[in-house]
Protein backbone atom coordinates (compact mmCIF):
# COMPACT_ATOMS: atom_id res chain seq x y z
CA UNK A 1 0.00 0.00 0.00
CA UNK A 2 1.70 3.50 -0.86
CA UNK A 3 0.94 6.85 0.75
CA UNK A 4 1.05 9.72 -1.75
CA UNK A 5 1.86 13.42 0.11
CA UNK A 6 1.30 15.78 -2.08
CA UNK A 7 2.49 19.62 -1.93
CA UNK A 8 -0.50 21.96 -2.06
CA UNK A 9 -0.50 26.20 -2.65
CA UNK A 10 -2.34 28.38 -0.16
CA UNK A 11 -4.60 29.09 -2.40
CA UNK A 12 -8.33 28.51 -2.71
CA UNK A 13 -9.37 25.12 -5.11
CA UNK A 14 -5.98 23.41 -4.27
CA UNK A 15 -7.30 20.69 -2.61
CA UNK A 16 -10.29 20.26 -4.94
CA UNK A 17 -8.50 20.60 -8.10
CA UNK A 18 -5.92 17.05 -7.12
CA UNK A 19 -9.30 15.45 -5.69
CA UNK A 20 -10.93 15.70 -8.76
CA UNK A 21 -7.78 15.03 -10.89
CA UNK A 22 -7.79 11.24 -8.95
CA UNK A 23 -11.78 11.10 -8.99
CA UNK A 24 -11.26 11.80 -13.29
CA UNK A 25 -8.55 8.87 -13.22
CA UNK A 26 -10.93 6.65 -11.46
CA UNK A 27 -9.35 6.37 -8.17
CA UNK A 28 -10.90 6.14 -4.82
CA UNK A 29 -9.45 7.47 -1.56
CA UNK A 30 -9.81 5.74 0.96
CA UNK A 31 -7.87 7.89 3.71
CA UNK A 32 -6.47 11.26 3.84
CA UNK A 33 -5.28 13.98 6.02
CA UNK A 34 -4.83 17.77 4.94
CA UNK A 35 -3.14 20.57 6.74
CA UNK A 36 -2.96 23.70 5.76
CA UNK A 37 -1.07 27.79 6.19
CA UNK A 38 2.06 26.71 7.63
CA UNK A 39 2.93 23.97 4.19
CA UNK A 40 -0.07 23.46 2.88
CA UNK A 41 -0.30 19.15 1.72
CA UNK A 42 -2.55 16.30 1.90
CA UNK A 43 -1.98 13.03 1.82
CA UNK A 44 -3.63 10.18 0.65
CA UNK A 45 -4.67 6.54 0.66
CA UNK A 46 -6.05 5.21 -2.34
CA UNK A 47 -7.44 1.98 -4.12
CA UNK A 48 -5.84 2.45 -7.57
CA UNK A 49 -1.88 3.51 -6.88
CA UNK A 50 -0.91 3.39 -10.56
CA UNK A 51 -4.55 5.53 -11.59
CA UNK A 52 -3.55 8.00 -8.95
CA UNK A 53 0.05 8.74 -9.77
CA UNK A 54 -0.84 8.94 -13.56
CA UNK A 55 -3.43 11.45 -12.82
CA UNK A 56 -1.22 13.62 -10.44
CA UNK A 57 1.26 13.66 -13.00
CA UNK A 58 -1.39 14.89 -15.45
CA UNK A 59 -2.37 17.73 -13.00
CA UNK A 60 1.19 18.51 -12.43
CA UNK A 61 1.10 17.81 -8.71
CA UNK A 62 4.49 17.89 -6.69
CA UNK A 63 4.54 14.57 -4.77
CA UNK A 64 5.76 11.78 -3.40
CA UNK A 65 4.97 8.14 -2.52
CA UNK A 66 6.26 6.50 0.43
CA UNK A 67 5.64 2.90 1.85
CA UNK A 68 2.39 2.68 4.17
CA UNK A 69 2.10 -0.47 6.31
CA UNK A 70 -0.94 -1.62 7.86
CA UNK A 71 -1.45 -3.35 11.31
CA UNK A 72 -4.06 -4.09 13.74
CA UNK A 73 -4.28 -2.98 16.98
CA UNK A 74 -6.58 -3.27 20.29
CA UNK A 75 -9.54 -1.30 20.25
CA UNK A 76 -8.96 -0.27 24.08
CA UNK A 77 -7.54 2.96 25.83
CA UNK A 78 -4.03 3.07 25.45
CA UNK A 79 -3.45 0.81 22.63
CA UNK A 80 -2.17 3.48 20.49
CA UNK A 81 -0.28 5.14 22.95
CA UNK A 82 2.05 1.72 23.75
CA UNK A 83 2.26 1.57 19.42
CA UNK A 84 3.60 4.98 19.39
CA UNK A 85 5.71 4.75 22.51
CA UNK A 86 7.33 1.59 21.24
CA UNK A 87 8.43 2.95 17.71
CA UNK A 88 9.56 6.31 19.52
CA UNK A 89 11.97 4.23 22.02
CA UNK A 90 13.53 2.42 19.34
CA UNK A 91 14.44 5.83 17.79
CA UNK A 92 11.78 5.08 14.76
CA UNK A 93 10.20 8.59 13.10
CA UNK A 94 6.44 7.78 12.89
CA UNK A 95 5.86 9.91 9.58
CA UNK A 96 2.32 10.06 9.04
CA UNK A 97 -0.66 8.02 11.00
CA UNK A 98 -4.27 6.72 9.40
CA UNK A 99 -7.05 5.19 11.53
CA UNK A 100 -8.47 2.96 8.43
CA UNK A 101 -11.38 1.01 9.95
CA UNK A 102 -12.44 0.44 13.71
CA UNK A 103 -14.21 -2.57 14.65
CA UNK A 104 -15.36 -3.24 18.01
CA UNK A 105 -12.54 -5.12 19.61
CA UNK A 106 -9.99 -3.75 17.05
CA UNK A 107 -8.55 -1.11 15.14
CA UNK A 108 -6.87 -1.15 11.43
CA UNK A 109 -4.34 1.88 11.35
CA UNK A 110 -1.98 2.20 8.35
CA UNK A 111 1.28 4.39 8.80
CA UNK A 112 4.75 5.49 6.91
CA UNK A 113 7.81 5.53 9.14
CA UNK A 114 11.59 6.17 8.43
CA UNK A 115 12.95 2.80 9.72
CA UNK A 116 10.68 0.25 7.24
CA UNK A 117 12.22 -3.03 8.20
CA UNK A 118 13.12 -2.22 11.99
CA UNK A 119 9.03 -1.69 12.52
CA UNK A 120 8.38 -4.84 10.42
CA UNK A 121 10.72 -6.77 12.72
CA UNK A 122 9.02 -5.00 15.79
CA UNK A 123 5.38 -5.81 14.89
CA UNK A 124 5.83 -8.99 12.80
CA UNK A 125 4.75 -6.90 9.64
CA UNK A 126 5.29 -7.96 6.06
CA UNK A 127 6.00 -5.83 3.72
Amino acid sequence: MIEFQIELTDKPGQLAGVTEAIALGGANILGAAAIGKARPAVALVVDDEEATRKSLDEFGANYVMNELLLYTLDHRPGALAEFTRKIADSGINLNSFYIMHMEESTAEIAFTVDKIDLVCEMFNISH
